[in-house]
C-alpha cells in the first residue's frame, strides 16, 4: 500500500502539477509565504477555509482536493513540546515532516545514522547555524567545485548557456539534485539575524522570507544567497568536518563559505558556458547574475584556464 502524503509532500505535489511556486499561491491564497511553508510543515493550524483558498490558487480537480483533505488531517496530529527550546522544536518539526514521508529504506538509513552520530555535538540554534560552527571542511579546489555545479546541470539537463531560476529549481526540481531535500521560509524575526541556512544533516534549507520573496520577484542577489546554500547542503556534510586546531592559519580551499559561493558562482554562471569574447555585461545579461557574481566568475575561470 503506497504510504499517504503529508501536507507538505501533498502540496508540493499539486504545486508540480500546476507549475505553482509557494510564492505564487500564497500570494493568491492571500496568505504570505512563512504563513504556508508553516502550514505546510505543521507549524501552523491551517485556516478553516485552507482548500477553498488553494482552490483559488490551483485549478484542483476533485481527487485533489480529497488528497489535500486527508492530508490536513494528518497534519493535525499533535504530541507535546512544551519543555523543548524552540530552536530544538524548530529541527523537531524538520524531522517529524521527513520522517512521515520517509520510505522504508530511509528510514533504516535515518536509524544507522542516529546510532552512528552523537546528536548532542551538534547545537541546532539558527545563530549558529548561520555561523562558523564548523570552520574546515574537507578540501575542494575551485576544478572539483565546478564539476560538482556541471553535475547539478546535468541533472536538470540545463544547457551550460542557459539561465537557472534557482527558485524554481527550490520549487519544482530539488529531488532531482538531491533526493529528499526540502526548504522551508521562515519570518524576518524567526531567523535571528540569519538571511538563510542550510542544515546538510537535515538535507533542509531555511530562508528568511524577504530573502525567498527577492528571489521569487526577480533580484539577482538572493537568488545568489539561495543558491550558496544549496552548495552547502551539496558539499558539507555536517557530521564529519575536519576539526580547525589551527583555524587562522588554514587555506581557503577549506573554508566551507568559500566553497558554497564558488559552487554557486559556477551553478549560476557554468565555465563550459562562457567564451573568450564574453565581458561583464554579456554574462550579467546571458544568466540574470550580479555585477560581482559575473566579475569573480570570468576572473576565476580565466586564472584556471576553463574557458575556450
Amino acid at each position: 500500500m503506497k504510504p499517504q502524503a503529508p501536507i507538505h509532500s501533498a502540496m508540493q505535489l499539486l504545486r508540480q502539477k500546476y507549475r505553482k511556486r509557494l510564492f505564487d499561491v500564497a500570494k493568491d491564497m492571500g496568505m504570505s509565504a512563512a504563513n504556508l511553508s508553516n502550514i505546510e510543515s505543521g507549524r501552523q493550524k491551517p485556516p478553516s477555509d485552507f482548500i477553498e483558498r488553494a482552490a483559488l490558487a490551483m485549478p484542483l480537480k476533485v481527487g485533489d482536493k480529497r488528497s489535500l483533505k486527508e492530508a490536513l488531517a494528518r497534519a493535525q496530529v499533535r504530541f507535546s513540546l512544551a519543555d523543548m527550546a524552540p530552536d530544538k522544536r524548530e529541527r523537531v518539526a524538520v524531522l517529524f515532516s521527513k520522517i512521515q514521508s520517509a520510505s522504508e529504506k530511509g528510514l533504516s538509513r535515518f536509524e544507522e545514522m542516529l546510532a552512528d552520530y552523537d546528536i548532542n555535538s551538534l547545537d541546532l540554534s539558527l545563530s549558529n547555524i548561520g555561523s562558523h560552527r564548523h570552520p574546515l571542511a574537507a578540501p575542494m579546489s575551485f576544478r572539483e567545485i565546478n564539476k560538482e555545479a556541471e553535475k547539478v546541470r546535468e541533472r536538470l539537463s540545463c544547457p551550460a548557456t542557459d539561465r537557472i531560476n534557482i527558485v524554481d529549481l527550490l520549487e519544482f526540481d530539488l529531488d532531482k539534485v538531491l533526493p529528499g531535500a526540502t526548504f522551508s521560509i521562515r519570518e524576518k524575526e524567526e531567523m535571528e539575524g540569519v538571511s538563510a541556512a542550510a542544515v546538510p544533516c537535515l538535507q533542509h534549507i531555511f530562508l528568511r522570507e524577504d530573502i525567498y520573496n527577492r528571489a521569487a520577484a526577480g533580484a539577482r542577489g538572493s537568488a545568489f544567497i539561495i543558491a550558496h546554500e544549496l552548495g552547502h547542503l551539496l558539499l558539507h556534510d555536517a557530521i564529519s568536518t575536519i576539526p580547525a586546531e589551527n583555524a587562522d592559519n588554514y587555506q581557503r580551499y577549506y573554508d566551507p563559505e568559500w566553497q558554497a559561493t564558488k559552487f554557486a558562482q559556477c551553478l549560476l554562471v557554468p565555465a563550459s558556458g562562457l567564451s573568450l569574447h564574453d565581458d561583464q555585461v554579456s554574462v550579467m545579461r546571458r544568466y540574470r547574475v550580479s555585477e560581482d557574481v559575473a566579475r569573480f566568475q570570468l576572473k576565476d575561470c580565466r586564472s584556471r584556464q576553463l574557458i575556450s
